[in-house]
């Protein structure tokens, strides 16, 4: 049986509402409801208590996450033409990733 639902409204920009609207259809949400429903559900119930913690999870923004994208398809397209070199790491500096030897 399911629990009673409240309806709430919220304003949000264009951007996110596309954003949003991509997801209809992913995972088993049939509309934005179900999208934004299965959000708060992922943020307030899968977050660890802080005295339990065994996992930490930074939430990204758009533009870190194009950024780590640009990364992955960088490391991507280099490992194709050459060898990576063992115990090499990412580091941030800024806006952008270096590497570094370890």
């Amino acid at each position: 049986m399911s629990q009673p639902t409240t309806a709430v409204s919220l304003r949000i920009t264009e951007e996110d509402l596309a954003l949003l609207d991509a997801q209809v259809g992913l995972k088993g949400s049939r509309n934005r409801s179900d999208v934004v429903r299965m959000a708060i559900q992922e943020y307030l119930h899968n977050r660890p208590l802080l005295q339990d913690m065994e996992t930490v999870r930074i939430p990204l923004g758009r533009h870190d996450q194009q950024q780590l994208g640009k990364l992955y398809e960088l490391l991507r397209s280099h490992s194709r033409t050459r060898r990576p070199r063992r115990n090499q790491t990412l580091h941030r500096q800024g806006n952008s990733f270096l590497g570094a030897d370890q």
